[in-house]
């Protein structure tokens, strides 16, 4: 995934998935610091799925990096 990120040029971080997931949702589920780098000055559409994924991360450190996350409530 990082890869695909790093090489593609203007990534909508908004945009879904075919089966409806953000790919914001992604990076938080799987707790890829590297992926988290790359998005963290991109500024975020709000979904309630968002908060269910940051409620369920593990790694301390990741969520406090999740927290700074620029996420814009509609």
């Amino acid at each position: 995934m990082i890869e695909k990120l790093r090489k593609t040029k203007d990534i909508d971080y908004n945009q879904r998935d075919n089966f409806g997931i953000p790919i914001l949702e992604k990076i938080l589920n799987s707790e890829n610091s590297q992926a988290l780098e790359l998005v963290k000055d991109f500024e975020f559409d709000y979904s309630p799925e968002l908060d269910y994924a940051f409620e369920n991360i593990s790694d301390e450190i990741f969520k406090l990096k999740a927290k700074n996350l620029n996420v814009k409530r509609i």
